[in-house]
């Protein structure tokens, strides 16, 4: 992953993307692997307890791997946030045991699905997870 630096603009939304993407724009040059960090996101304890409510025992998991999320289909930052990725997964949505799609409508579905998984793939995003 890499920065993204933004001049004159502070708010997104899906109507004011494509200003995103005309005014922020990838900085290799903004990260020094020497000195700064990427402090990864956080889950609050709710969510947590949720996940391990639903979470399945591993030999009793359906799926060797999971993803369900948004792509610049969806999203349209996603189009300016280089999130291939992203897109790249919904592709593999046919193969054998992996439960690969969109994101559920109930967030307690999306924990119940993962609960099944053995593998989850977290690629880069907007959200804190």
């Amino acid at each position: 992953a890499q920065p993204i630096e933004c001049s004159d603009f502070d708010f997104f939304s899906e109507e004011t993307a494509a200003n995103f993407g005309a005014s922020c724009w990838h900085c290799p040059w903004c990260f020094s692997y020497g000195k700064d960090a990427v402090i990864p996101g956080f889950v609050e304890k709710w969510s947590i307890k949720k996940m391990h409510d639903v979470e399945k025992a591993p030999s009793e998991r359906k799926y060797t791997a999971c993803y369900h999320g948004i792509d610049s289909d969806s999203l349209a930052i996603y189009k300016y946030a280089n999130t291939t990725a992203r897109n790249d997964l919904q592709l593999l949505r046919t193969l054998p045991n992996v439960s690969i799609g969109y994101r559920f409508n109930k967030i307690i579905d999306y924990f119940e699905r993962i609960g099944d998984c053995h593998f989850c793939f977290a690629p880069k995003g907007l959200g804190y997870w």
